[in-house]
């Protein structure tokens, strides 16, 4: 859905977190979304790893469950809680990768 949603976009799209870090070290993209409720590397520790390696890359966390404590305490770029406004996505990637 929010393939469909950027399709102005290059988009790579993964199952967890664990195929996100993969995908985000074979080729790191400008901007990263990621669901914080995931199995196996949830949000929070996808967000940490990019962190590390590329600490310039702007990560937006998105989730219907997490708590707005628990989103600032942690170093997300913003966050959209779920269910999101689609129609808002796009003017948000491009602001946020410098797209006038």
């Amino acid at each position: 859905m929010l393939c469909e949603a950027l399709a102005d976009f290059d988009t790579v799209e993964a199952r967890d977190g664990e195929e996100g870090l993969e995908e985000i070290d074979n080729e790191p993209p400008d901007f990263l979304i990621t669901d914080i409720r995931m199995p196996g590397l949830n949000g929070y520790a996808l967000l940490e790893q990019v962190r590390e390696r590329y600490p310039d890359m702007p990560v937006f966390g998105m989730s219907g469950y997490a708590s707005s404590e628990d989103v600032h305490a942690h170093d997300f770029d913003g966050f959209m809680e779920k269910p999101m406004n689609l129609k808002d996505l796009c003017p948000l990637v491009e602001s946020t990768v410098g797209i006038d």
